[in-house]
Protein backbone atom coordinates (compact mmCIF):
# COMPACT_ATOMS: atom_id res chain seq x y z
CA UNK A 1 0.00 0.00 0.00
CA UNK A 2 1.45 3.05 -0.97
CA UNK A 3 2.23 5.59 1.88
CA UNK A 4 2.11 9.10 0.48
CA UNK A 5 4.91 10.22 3.07
CA UNK A 6 6.96 8.18 1.65
CA UNK A 7 9.09 9.55 -1.73
CA UNK A 8 8.10 7.86 -4.54
CA UNK A 9 11.28 5.68 -6.32
CA UNK A 10 11.84 4.40 -9.57
CA UNK A 11 14.18 1.38 -9.00
CA UNK A 12 15.58 0.46 -12.86
CA UNK A 13 17.12 -3.14 -13.43
CA UNK A 14 18.48 -4.69 -16.61
CA UNK A 15 16.67 -7.84 -15.57
CA UNK A 16 14.48 -9.30 -12.57
CA UNK A 17 15.69 -9.24 -9.90
CA UNK A 18 14.07 -12.42 -8.75
CA UNK A 19 14.55 -14.94 -8.33
CA UNK A 20 17.81 -15.21 -6.13
CA UNK A 21 20.41 -16.81 -8.32
CA UNK A 22 23.36 -15.16 -8.91
CA UNK A 23 25.11 -12.54 -7.21
CA UNK A 24 23.70 -9.97 -9.50
CA UNK A 25 20.13 -10.65 -8.28
CA UNK A 26 20.79 -11.30 -4.71
CA UNK A 27 22.74 -7.82 -4.64
CA UNK A 28 19.38 -6.02 -6.56
CA UNK A 29 16.42 -7.25 -4.10
CA UNK A 30 18.88 -6.66 -1.28
CA UNK A 31 18.76 -3.16 -2.23
CA UNK A 32 14.69 -3.76 -3.33
CA UNK A 33 14.55 -5.00 0.30
CA UNK A 34 16.03 -2.31 2.04
CA UNK A 35 14.79 0.77 0.64
CA UNK A 36 11.28 -0.27 0.45
CA UNK A 37 10.87 0.47 3.95
CA UNK A 38 11.56 4.22 3.67
CA UNK A 39 10.07 4.71 -0.25
CA UNK A 40 7.33 4.02 -2.27
CA UNK A 41 8.93 2.05 -4.70
CA UNK A 42 8.20 1.15 -8.84
CA UNK A 43 10.40 -1.49 -10.34
CA UNK A 44 11.03 -1.70 -14.20
CA UNK A 45 13.24 -4.03 -15.86
CA UNK A 46 13.35 -5.86 -19.38
CA UNK A 47 13.50 -9.38 -19.87
CA UNK A 48 14.63 -11.81 -22.68
CA UNK A 49 11.77 -14.36 -22.69
CA UNK A 50 7.92 -13.97 -20.59
CA UNK A 51 8.11 -13.61 -17.02
CA UNK A 52 6.92 -16.26 -14.86
CA UNK A 53 4.04 -14.62 -12.72
CA UNK A 54 5.97 -15.81 -9.22
CA UNK A 55 8.66 -13.00 -10.25
CA UNK A 56 5.88 -10.43 -10.49
CA UNK A 57 4.37 -11.17 -7.06
CA UNK A 58 7.57 -11.70 -5.16
CA UNK A 59 8.37 -8.20 -6.17
CA UNK A 60 4.92 -6.74 -5.42
CA UNK A 61 5.68 -7.91 -1.72
CA UNK A 62 8.07 -4.60 -1.67
CA UNK A 63 6.90 -2.49 -4.48
CA UNK A 64 3.58 -0.86 -5.49
CA UNK A 65 4.00 -1.47 -9.00
CA UNK A 66 6.38 -3.72 -11.89
CA UNK A 67 6.87 -2.33 -14.86
CA UNK A 68 8.33 -5.02 -17.18
CA UNK A 69 9.38 -4.84 -20.94
CA UNK A 70 9.59 -8.28 -22.50
CA UNK A 71 11.77 -8.43 -25.80
CA UNK A 72 12.67 -11.14 -27.79
CA UNK A 73 16.29 -12.45 -27.31
CA UNK A 74 17.10 -11.27 -30.95
CA UNK A 75 16.44 -7.92 -30.42
CA UNK A 76 19.14 -7.77 -27.58
CA UNK A 77 21.73 -8.20 -30.38
CA UNK A 78 20.16 -5.95 -32.83
CA UNK A 79 20.05 -3.26 -30.45
CA UNK A 80 23.98 -4.16 -29.42
CA UNK A 81 24.98 -3.95 -33.05
CA UNK A 82 23.19 -0.90 -33.62
CA UNK A 83 24.67 0.43 -31.30
CA UNK A 84 28.08 -0.28 -31.52
CA UNK A 85 27.96 1.39 -35.30
CA UNK A 86 26.58 4.70 -34.47
CA UNK A 87 27.65 5.55 -30.72
CA UNK A 88 30.55 4.37 -28.34
CA UNK A 89 28.61 3.03 -25.30
CA UNK A 90 29.85 -0.13 -23.76
CA UNK A 91 28.08 -3.46 -26.00
CA UNK A 92 26.25 -4.21 -22.83
CA UNK A 93 24.87 -1.07 -22.03
CA UNK A 94 23.74 -0.63 -25.89
CA UNK A 95 22.61 -4.66 -25.21
CA UNK A 96 19.73 -3.85 -22.72
CA UNK A 97 18.81 -0.13 -24.52
CA UNK A 98 15.48 -0.01 -25.98
CA UNK A 99 13.78 2.57 -27.37
CA UNK A 100 10.46 1.77 -26.18
CA UNK A 101 11.53 2.09 -22.56
CA UNK A 102 13.41 4.94 -23.07
CA UNK A 103 9.86 6.70 -24.02
CA UNK A 104 8.14 4.92 -20.88
CA UNK A 105 10.74 6.70 -18.90
CA UNK A 106 10.95 10.17 -20.56
CA UNK A 107 6.88 10.16 -20.00
CA UNK A 108 6.64 8.95 -16.69
CA UNK A 109 10.34 9.75 -14.97
CA UNK A 110 8.68 13.69 -14.04
CA UNK A 111 6.20 10.98 -11.50
CA UNK A 112 8.99 10.47 -9.46
CA UNK A 113 10.65 11.79 -6.49
CA UNK A 114 14.05 10.04 -7.29
CA UNK A 115 15.78 7.27 -9.22
CA UNK A 116 17.90 4.41 -8.51
CA UNK A 117 19.90 2.22 -11.72
CA UNK A 118 21.02 -0.86 -10.94
CA UNK A 119 24.61 -0.86 -12.83
CA UNK A 120 25.78 1.04 -15.76
CA UNK A 121 23.43 -1.35 -18.40
CA UNK A 122 20.72 0.87 -16.54
CA UNK A 123 22.31 4.13 -16.36
CA UNK A 124 21.57 5.14 -20.26
CA UNK A 125 17.39 5.64 -19.56
CA UNK A 126 17.80 8.38 -17.40
CA UNK A 127 21.86 9.86 -16.87
CA UNK A 128 20.78 13.21 -18.96
CA UNK A 129 17.48 13.25 -16.84
CA UNK A 130 16.65 16.52 -14.07
CA UNK A 131 16.10 14.18 -11.17
CA UNK A 132 17.94 13.21 -8.55
CA UNK A 133 19.71 9.76 -9.31
CA UNK A 134 21.85 6.88 -7.51
CA UNK A 135 23.65 4.20 -9.04
CA UNK A 136 25.02 0.87 -8.02
CA UNK A 137 28.19 0.44 -10.26
CA UNK A 138 28.40 -2.99 -8.13
CA UNK A 139 31.63 -3.96 -9.53
CA UNK A 140 33.83 -1.81 -11.28
CA UNK A 141 33.29 -3.57 -14.96
CA UNK A 142 36.17 -2.03 -16.36
CA UNK A 143 38.64 -3.28 -13.93
CA UNK A 144 37.18 -7.08 -14.89
CA UNK A 145 37.67 -6.47 -18.12
CA UNK A 146 41.08 -5.50 -18.09
CA UNK A 147 41.71 -8.29 -16.46
CA UNK A 148 40.38 -10.88 -18.53
CA UNK A 149 41.37 -8.94 -21.61
CA UNK A 150 44.85 -8.83 -20.32
CA UNK A 151 44.52 -13.06 -20.05
CA UNK A 152 46.61 -14.94 -23.40
CA UNK A 153 43.80 -17.20 -24.28
CA UNK A 154 41.53 -16.47 -27.58
CA UNK A 155 37.65 -16.69 -27.86
CA UNK A 156 34.47 -14.84 -27.99
CA UNK A 157 34.75 -13.28 -24.82
CA UNK A 158 38.22 -12.74 -24.63
CA UNK A 159 37.27 -10.57 -27.75
CA UNK A 160 34.07 -9.20 -26.29
CA UNK A 161 36.41 -7.84 -22.90
CA UNK A 162 39.36 -6.51 -25.38
CA UNK A 163 36.65 -4.74 -27.83
CA UNK A 164 34.49 -3.25 -24.81
CA UNK A 165 37.44 -2.57 -22.12
CA UNK A 166 38.29 1.25 -22.74
CA UNK A 167 34.27 1.81 -23.33
CA UNK A 168 33.39 0.48 -20.38
CA UNK A 169 35.97 2.77 -18.67
CA UNK A 170 34.79 5.74 -20.35
CA UNK A 171 31.05 4.88 -19.66
CA UNK A 172 31.59 5.09 -15.80
CA UNK A 173 33.97 7.88 -15.89
CA UNK A 174 31.38 9.48 -17.15
CA UNK A 175 28.38 8.82 -15.30
CA UNK A 176 30.77 9.88 -11.80
CA UNK A 177 29.55 13.31 -12.66
CA UNK A 178 26.14 12.75 -13.97
CA UNK A 179 24.73 11.06 -10.58
CA UNK A 180 24.10 12.45 -7.79
CA UNK A 181 24.84 9.35 -5.24
CA UNK A 182 27.48 6.50 -6.39
CA UNK A 183 28.02 2.97 -4.86
CA UNK A 184 30.29 0.40 -5.02
CA UNK A 185 30.60 -2.81 -3.48
CA UNK A 186 34.76 -2.99 -2.22
CA UNK A 187 37.29 -0.48 -1.90
CA UNK A 188 39.28 -2.60 -4.12
CA UNK A 189 36.67 -1.61 -7.13
CA UNK A 190 36.27 2.17 -5.65
CA UNK A 191 39.72 2.86 -5.92
CA UNK A 192 40.51 1.44 -9.51
CA UNK A 193 37.70 3.75 -10.47
CA UNK A 194 38.73 6.78 -8.85
CA UNK A 195 42.10 5.82 -9.73
CA UNK A 196 41.12 6.49 -13.68
CA UNK A 197 39.43 9.46 -12.58
CA UNK A 198 40.55 13.01 -12.87
CA UNK A 199 37.52 14.34 -10.70
CA UNK A 200 37.06 15.01 -7.24
CA UNK A 201 34.11 12.52 -6.79
CA UNK A 202 32.68 10.58 -3.84
CA UNK A 203 31.90 6.47 -3.96
CA UNK A 204 30.22 4.69 -1.49
CA UNK A 205 30.79 1.50 -0.52
CA UNK A 206 28.05 -0.58 0.35
CA UNK A 207 28.49 -4.51 0.44
CA UNK A 208 26.34 -7.19 0.11
CA UNK A 209 24.77 -9.20 3.37
CA UNK A 210 25.23 -12.14 4.23
CA UNK A 211 22.42 -14.44 6.14
CA UNK A 212 23.65 -16.22 8.99
CA UNK A 213 21.98 -18.52 11.37
CA UNK A 214 23.32 -21.34 13.68
CA UNK A 215 22.69 -24.19 11.03
CA UNK A 216 23.32 -27.72 12.16
CA UNK A 217 26.47 -29.12 10.92
CA UNK A 218 26.47 -32.16 8.49
CA UNK A 219 28.62 -35.25 8.30
CA UNK A 220 30.99 -34.43 5.81
CA UNK A 221 30.88 -36.64 2.75
CA UNK A 222 34.01 -37.22 -0.02
CA UNK A 223 33.52 -33.81 -1.94
CA UNK A 224 34.48 -30.70 -2.65
CA UNK A 225 32.59 -27.77 -3.86
CA UNK A 226 32.29 -24.73 -6.03
CA UNK A 227 29.04 -22.95 -6.62
CA UNK A 228 28.18 -20.01 -9.12
CA UNK A 229 26.27 -19.03 -12.14
CA UNK A 230 27.63 -21.32 -14.47
CA UNK A 231 26.93 -19.16 -18.02
CA UNK A 232 29.30 -16.32 -16.30
CA UNK A 233 32.55 -16.18 -17.52
CA UNK A 234 34.93 -15.81 -14.32
CA UNK A 235 33.35 -18.92 -13.41
CA UNK A 236 33.85 -20.46 -15.79
CA UNK A 237 37.18 -19.55 -16.30
CA UNK A 238 37.50 -20.45 -12.37
CA UNK A 239 36.54 -23.98 -13.06
CA UNK A 240 38.10 -25.22 -15.85
CA UNK A 241 41.95 -23.61 -14.45
CA UNK A 242 40.83 -26.01 -11.21
CA UNK A 243 39.93 -28.58 -13.04
CA UNK A 244 43.08 -28.85 -15.65
CA UNK A 245 45.59 -27.33 -13.50
CA UNK A 246 44.45 -27.99 -9.42
CA UNK A 247 42.50 -30.66 -8.89
CA UNK A 248 44.38 -33.67 -10.99
CA UNK A 249 47.13 -33.03 -8.39
CA UNK A 250 44.77 -33.22 -5.11
CA UNK A 251 43.56 -36.64 -6.67
CA UNK A 252 46.94 -38.18 -6.76
CA UNK A 253 46.88 -37.70 -3.00
CA UNK A 254 42.74 -38.03 -2.52
CA UNK A 255 41.79 -40.93 -5.57
CA UNK A 256 38.28 -41.03 -4.42
CA UNK A 257 37.59 -37.28 -3.98
CA UNK A 258 35.18 -35.86 -6.21
CA UNK A 259 34.68 -32.43 -7.23
CA UNK A 260 31.11 -30.94 -7.54
CA UNK A 261 30.07 -28.05 -9.70
CA UNK A 262 27.10 -26.76 -8.73
CA UNK A 263 25.45 -24.05 -10.36
CA UNK A 264 22.51 -22.78 -13.04
CA UNK A 265 22.66 -22.93 -16.54
CA UNK A 266 26.11 -25.03 -17.11
CA UNK A 267 27.62 -24.56 -20.21
CA UNK A 268 28.81 -26.90 -22.75
CA UNK A 269 32.61 -26.07 -22.16
CA UNK A 270 31.58 -26.29 -17.99
CA UNK A 271 29.46 -29.58 -18.64
CA UNK A 272 32.31 -30.87 -20.97
CA UNK A 273 34.65 -30.90 -17.77
CA UNK A 274 32.35 -34.03 -16.32
CA UNK A 275 34.47 -36.35 -18.68
CA UNK A 276 37.60 -36.12 -16.14
CA UNK A 277 37.69 -38.02 -13.90
CA UNK A 278 35.77 -37.16 -10.54
CA UNK A 279 34.03 -34.37 -11.33
CA UNK A 280 30.36 -34.09 -11.39
CA UNK A 281 28.75 -31.25 -12.87
CA UNK A 282 25.59 -30.92 -10.86
CA UNK A 283 23.84 -27.91 -12.05
CA UNK A 284 20.76 -26.30 -10.01
CA UNK A 285 20.48 -27.53 -6.78
CA UNK A 286 17.37 -27.16 -4.78
CA UNK A 287 18.77 -27.23 -1.07
CA UNK A 288 22.43 -25.35 -2.01
CA UNK A 289 22.67 -24.95 1.97
CA UNK A 290 22.64 -28.83 2.19
CA UNK A 291 25.15 -29.80 -0.48
CA UNK A 292 27.98 -26.85 1.05
CA UNK A 293 27.32 -27.86 4.57
CA UNK A 294 28.68 -31.85 3.53
CA UNK A 295 31.36 -30.51 1.81
CA UNK A 296 35.02 -31.12 2.93
CA UNK A 297 35.61 -27.79 1.75
CA UNK A 298 34.46 -25.12 -0.83
CA UNK A 299 36.50 -23.77 -3.39
CA UNK A 300 36.78 -20.65 -5.47
CA UNK A 301 39.74 -20.58 -7.75
CA UNK A 302 38.91 -16.94 -9.36
CA UNK A 303 41.66 -16.14 -11.68
CA UNK A 304 38.83 -12.89 -12.87
CA UNK A 305 36.18 -11.19 -12.14
CA UNK A 306 35.68 -7.92 -9.74
CA UNK A 307 34.00 -7.38 -6.77
CA UNK A 308 32.65 -9.61 -3.61
CA UNK A 309 32.00 -13.00 -4.72
CA UNK A 310 28.91 -14.34 -2.69
CA UNK A 311 29.75 -17.91 -3.47
CA UNK A 312 32.85 -17.07 -0.83
CA UNK A 313 30.81 -14.80 1.61
CA UNK A 314 27.48 -17.59 1.80
CA UNK A 315 29.88 -20.37 2.63
CA UNK A 316 31.82 -18.60 5.27
CA UNK A 317 28.25 -17.98 6.55
CA UNK A 318 27.61 -21.39 7.18
CA UNK A 319 30.97 -22.17 8.73
CA UNK A 320 32.65 -23.83 5.88
CA UNK A 321 36.54 -23.47 5.23
CA UNK A 322 37.11 -21.56 1.78
CA UNK A 323 39.64 -21.91 -0.85
CA UNK A 324 40.27 -19.14 -2.55
CA UNK A 325 42.86 -16.59 -4.81
CA UNK A 326 44.07 -13.40 -4.84
CA UNK A 327 41.60 -11.74 -7.17
CA UNK A 328 38.39 -14.43 -5.12
CA UNK A 329 39.27 -12.68 -2.22
CA UNK A 330 40.35 -9.04 -3.09
CA UNK A 331 36.79 -7.62 -2.34
CA UNK A 332 36.92 -9.03 1.77
CA UNK A 333 38.08 -6.47 3.58
CA UNK A 334 39.50 -6.52 7.27
CA UNK A 335 40.70 -9.90 6.68
CA UNK A 336 43.43 -11.07 9.39
CA UNK A 337 44.33 -14.13 7.70
CA UNK A 338 47.54 -14.43 9.50
CA UNK A 339 46.01 -14.02 13.12
CA UNK A 340 42.41 -14.86 12.84
CA UNK A 341 42.28 -16.53 9.31
CA UNK A 342 39.07 -16.66 8.35
CA UNK A 343 39.40 -17.78 5.16
CA UNK A 344 42.76 -19.83 3.12
CA UNK A 345 43.73 -17.53 0.19
CA UNK A 346 46.61 -18.90 -2.33
CA UNK A 347 49.19 -17.07 -3.96
CA UNK A 348 49.84 -19.54 -6.79
CA UNK A 349 48.82 -22.68 -8.82
CA UNK A 350 51.17 -24.38 -6.41
CA UNK A 351 50.42 -22.81 -3.30
CA UNK A 352 46.62 -23.70 -4.03
CA UNK A 353 46.94 -27.37 -4.80
CA UNK A 354 49.06 -27.37 -1.36
CA UNK A 355 46.95 -25.34 0.49
CA UNK A 356 43.92 -27.45 -0.25
CA UNK A 357 45.46 -30.70 0.21
CA UNK A 358 46.75 -29.53 3.87
CA UNK A 359 43.24 -28.13 4.55
CA UNK A 360 42.08 -32.06 3.15
CA UNK A 361 44.01 -33.49 5.68
CA UNK A 362 43.06 -31.84 8.79
CA UNK A 363 39.47 -31.47 9.95
CA UNK A 364 39.79 -29.65 12.72
CA UNK A 365 42.02 -26.94 11.06
CA UNK A 366 38.83 -26.37 8.52
CA UNK A 367 36.49 -26.52 11.73
CA UNK A 368 38.83 -23.11 12.73
CA UNK A 369 38.73 -21.59 9.49
CA UNK A 370 35.20 -21.75 9.32
CA UNK A 371 34.48 -20.39 12.91
CA UNK A 372 36.58 -17.34 12.03
CA UNK A 373 34.72 -17.28 8.86
CA UNK A 374 31.27 -17.16 10.66
CA UNK A 375 32.50 -14.64 13.15
CA UNK A 376 33.89 -11.88 10.22
CA UNK A 377 30.28 -12.19 8.04
CA UNK A 378 28.70 -11.71 11.23
CA UNK A 379 31.06 -8.54 12.03
CA UNK A 380 30.88 -6.74 8.39
CA UNK A 381 28.44 -8.45 6.81
CA UNK A 382 24.67 -8.76 8.56
CA UNK A 383 21.76 -7.08 7.35
CA UNK A 384 21.10 -4.56 9.86
CA UNK A 385 24.98 -3.46 8.81
CA UNK A 386 24.57 -3.27 5.11
CA UNK A 387 20.97 -1.79 5.53
CA UNK A 388 22.34 1.04 8.06
CA UNK A 389 25.15 1.53 5.23
CA UNK A 390 22.97 2.08 2.71
CA UNK A 391 20.46 4.46 3.74
CA UNK A 392 23.29 6.70 5.04
CA UNK A 393 24.58 7.06 1.43
CA UNK A 394 20.66 7.71 0.02
CA UNK A 395 19.81 10.12 3.10
CA UNK A 396 22.74 12.64 3.49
Amino acid sequence: MTDKNKPKLLMIFHRPPFPLIGGDKIRMYQNLKILSGRYNIDVLFVNDKKTDESIKENILKLANEVIIFEFKKYKFYLTTLFGFVFNRNPLQVNYYYFKEVQKWVDNNINNYDLVFCHTIRSAEYVKDKAIFKIIDFVDAISMNYEKAANKSNFGMWNLLYKIDKGRVLQYELSLLKLFDKKIIISEIDRNYILSKSNSNVQIDIVQNAVQTSLVESKKEEDYIIFVGKMDYEPNISAVKYFSLKVFPRILERFPKLKFYIVGVNPTKKVKSLSKKSNIKVVGYVENLEDVILKSKLVVAPMISGAGIQNKILMAMGLKKCVVTTKIGAEGLENLDVKNNRPIEVSESTLDLIESTIELLEDKTERDQIGESAYNYISNYFSFNKIKKDLLYVMET
